[in-house]
């Protein structure tokens, strides 16, 4: 049997462009779109499994720490890229002076966590995903109920259409 319908596959494109536009705009909101790259990257993944729906964000690996910031201790995170992130930023152009600031921040990282600022943690800068999915909550669930109301309603006329078959056969 079919699980998900045209119509369904359609609602359900409509809940990955708003997520994506969602997201997208909260990743700008809270700073982290020095190149644009992470926020070319998102892309939603929406999928039936079983009887409900599974949603998967995709994007740049270092979206996670983004989202769920980085706890203290460990080893020092990838230089190069923190290097690379000064020099975009405008915070140093020369390169020894780049990676000396990238090695500062990368120790501020291990000694207090991340997102940081000012040498304090900043939660605020996290959860670009989980809140644009908080925002979109009463958007999400109208289209899951319009989503599965077709489907239901798909069910039925199969389940309806067995039923006349099997008393057809019986009579």
């Amino acid at each position: 049997m079919q699980l998900l319908t045209e119509r369904s596959k359609i609602v359900l494109e409509e809940l990955n462009r708003v997520l994506v536009t969602t997201i997208r705009s909260n990743l700008r909101k809270k700073g982290h779109n020095t190149t644009g790259r992470l926020s070319q990257s998102i892309e939603v993944k929406v999928r039936s499994m079983g009887q409900g729906v599974i949603f998967n964000v995709l994007g740049e690996d270092y979206g996670r720490f983004q989202e769920e910031g980085q706890r203290r201790g460990g080893r020092l995170r990838n230089i190069a890229a923190l290097t690379k992130w000064v020099q975009q930023k405008g915070l140093a152009s020369e390169f020894k002076k780049a990676q000396g600031i990238a090695f500062a921040i990368a120790k501020t990282h291990q000694k207090i966590g991340m997102h940081t600022v000012n040498g304090r943690i900043d939660l605020s800068k996290r959860g670009f995903i989980s809140e644009s999915i908080t925002e979109k909550d009463a958007l999400i669930g109208n289209i899951l109920f319009r989503t599965f109301e077709v489907n239901f309603d798909l069910l039925v006329s199969n389940f309806s259409q067995e039923v006349e078959r099997t008393i057809e056969i019986k009579l």
